[in-house]
């Protein structure tokens, strides 16, 4: 048996929680999602990979400025009827 108290519950932190944390770590390196992985040339992942995505966010970051603009003229055209 352990003498000193402290070094017993360093140890149950350890095998509670520290492992836990190292293996679930590894894992995510593993099999985590391929845009937190990094690639063949070392740099960070990209959250954008190819054309199609990245034209997919132009099309909805244009629709939703269409639809800003339009909801300020149905605002426009609402305050016109209430004066």
């Amino acid at each position: 048996m352990m003498s000193n108290p402290f070094n017993f519950i360093i140890g149950i932190l350890f095998i509670t929680v520290g492992i836990p944390v190292i293996c679930n770590t590894i894992v995510t390196l593993i099999y985590g999602p391929k845009e937190l992985r990094k690639d063949r040339k070392g740099r960070g992942g990209s959250y954008i990979h190819n054309k199609k995505e990245n034209q997919m966010l132009e099309e909805v970051y244009y629709g939703l400025k269409d639809l800003g603009k339009r909801v300020q003229n149905l605002e426009t055209i609402l305050d016109d009827e209430g004066e």
